[in-house]
């Protein structure tokens, strides 16, 4: 009987630990930090058709759980320019730690304040660039990195051995983080308490006579300090970085650069900056100034010829001009009323310039011998010019 009681003493406190076991277990949280991962590398490739263009979304090979997409339609080239695309079959290889030794030797000085998550380092044969962003998802939580935590995501630039700040993402359920990429290197994702901004987003630039406007919207992801200025960096060659390009500082968006020079493609990237620092380089984008790009002048010289129920309305032609408008009224008199609320009858140009010298449209069914007043505005994709000081008058004929 003894043995008996034993027996049951010792299956009890088997019981018990297990299920202090089980209850440390759900007590765990998803963002509990993992084991440091060490070095681990995984190799592949993807397929390019004779045009060096994917032809559908192809994944590249990395390991536990990080990927490397490259989207349908993406051009694989070795220079920014995307002037060499790379075609027929592509060597991968992805690298993957969480672990700081297993970095480059100088790689391994983190920016300020900075510890490691997770690092992928990427190749692809001769390929350092894409017509497309590359969608890069890195397991983060292994690094320490908790679900919710924002983590800022460099880049190693092997030319200066320096880290450069790209954007910040927030870990998501899963333990990872997001990037979109738009060259090859050493990606890194970083703890940190002060994080500079992510980049700006919905960059787009306009042309314009010996100008470009610049806009942009903020950054996806500002981290816990918010955006205090932008910095706009622009160039005439592409893959404009900080030392490279021309920097306007204390941006507001949209920006006017200006004077440049016409029919020149200019490049522009623009940079947030919050009280821990500068951001990354958002997507590039560019535009060609042009003198063609400028509203036309307004049309001189209106003739008007009344007809039978009609009047015939005549103008000088303006350079650049796409098309003209003609606003009419019978009781509007002066040019601001007959522009806001005038009749308005577009009449495209002739012919693109040099256009004929005059143009003419005939205005019908007006009533005869009423008196119109009429006005002309000529038009083109930057806008529409002011009309005439004083409206022109005329009565149609019986």
């Amino acid at each position: 009987m003894r043995n008996l009681k034993n027996i049951y003493r010792t299956i009890g406190c088997i019981s018990l630990a297990l299920m202090m076991l089980t209850l440390a277990g759900c007590g765990s949280s998803t963002s509990t930090p993992q084991p440091a991962a060490t070095k681990t590398t995984e190799t592949g490739s993807v397929t390019a058709d004779g045009s060096g263009i994917v032809s559908a979304s192809t994944p590249v090979a990395a390991p536990l759980g990080n990927t490397v997409t490259v989207q349908a339609g993406t051009v694989l080239t070795t220079d920014a320019a995307g002037t060499t695309p790379v075609t027929g079959t592509i060597p991968t290889a992805v690298s993957y730690s969480t672990t700081l030794t297993d970095l480059p030797a100088a790689a391994q000085t983190l920016p300020s304040g900075c510890t490691l998550a997770a690092f992928l380092d990427i190749s692809m044969g001769t390929v350092k660039y894409f017509s497309n962003p590359l969608k890069l998802t890195m397991n983060v939580i292994s690094g320490g990195a908790g679900v919710g935590d924002t983590v800022a995501f460099y880049t190693f630039n092997a030319v200066t051995n320096t880290w450069e700040p790209v954007d910040d993402a927030v870990v998501a359920a899963d333990g990872t983080a997001a990037l979109s990429i738009h060259h090859l290197s050493i990606w890194a994702a970083f703890k940190t308490t002060t994080p500079p901004p992510g980049k700006p987003s919905g960059i787009s630039a306009s042309a314009g006579n010996a100008k470009v406007t610049v806009s942009w919207t903020a950054p996806n992801v500002e981290g816990p300090s918010p955006v205090t200025s932008y910095n706009i960096y622009y160039s005439t060659a592409p893959g404009v970085t900080i030392t490279t390009g021309t920097k306007i500082t204390g941006a507001v968006s949209p920006c006017e650069i200006a004077p440049l020079p016409n029919t020149t493609e200019h490049f522009f990237v623009v940079t947030a900056v919050n009280a821990n620092g500068e951001g990354g380089l958002s997507k590039e984008v560019s535009a060609t100034p042009d003198e063609s790009l400028q509203i036309p002048e307004s049309p001189n010289g209106v003739v008007l010829t009344a007809g039978s129920g009609s009047v015939s309305v005549s103008w000088n032609t303006k350079l650049y001009a796409t098309s003209y408008n003609i606003y009419y009224s019978d009781t509007l008199t002066t040019k601001a009323a007959l522009l806001a609320g005038g009749t308005k009858y577009p009449v495209l140009a002739t012919s693109a310039d040099p256009q004929p010298a005059t143009q003419s449209q005939v205005i019908s069914p007006l009533t005869a011998g009423t008196t119109y007043y009429f006005v002309v505005t000529s038009q083109n994709s930057v806008g529409e010019s002011d009309g005439q000081t004083t409206p022109k008058t005329k009565a149609p004929n019986p």
